[in-house]
């Protein structure tokens, strides 16, 4: 709940963005504290379920008539897509899981994709302007400790 708080008023606002890329959304809970605060929010998730879930939180929150887009596909691949056709966003919120699966049975392992997805997300590609969040601290810890990756912070 205090995260949910925290988009929609003090990140959102601070980020004066109007369009938010929403990645490994889930049920859409930050889609929908940032869509009530007024952003454009494309929201990503490789299973189709949980996208469904999300599309009936969206009229449980009387957002129906907001601009919300539902995709379901492999979060990397998708922000690969994104890159090469010169999209961009001015914030980008994910909750990557350690483990998972696309789609198309692709496989997402926090400690082998988070560095690249990062990468692609902030200095390189297609973050425009001052937001980037990610919901997974823990993972982040368990990855430095490991030492795969000493340059996340």
């Amino acid at each position: 709940m205090a995260k949910r708080v925290w988009l929609s008023t003090t990140a959102w606002r601070t980020a004066s963005a109007s369009c938010l890329l929403n990645l490994f959304s889930y049920t859409g809970a930050a889609t929908m504290a940032c869509s009530s605060a007024g952003a454009d929010v494309v929201q990503v998730d490789a299973s189709k379920g949980m996208t469904e879930w999300a599309k009936e939180n969206m009229k449980l929150c009387g957002l129906e008539n907001n601009y919300i887009r539902f995709i379901v596909d492999d979060c990397l691949k998708f922000v690969e897509r994104e890159y090469r056709r010169g999209n961009k966003y001015d914030a980008i919120v994910m909750d990557p899981p350690s483990y998972g699966r696309g789609p198309n049975k692709e496989v997402w392992k926090f400690e082998d994709n988070i560095y690249d997805l990062v990468e692609l997300c902030t200095n390189k590609y297609i973050i425009f302007n001052n937001l980037f969040c990610i919901n997974c601290v823990e993972d982040i810890m368990a990855v430095k400790t490991s030492n795969a990756y000493g340059n996340i912070t």
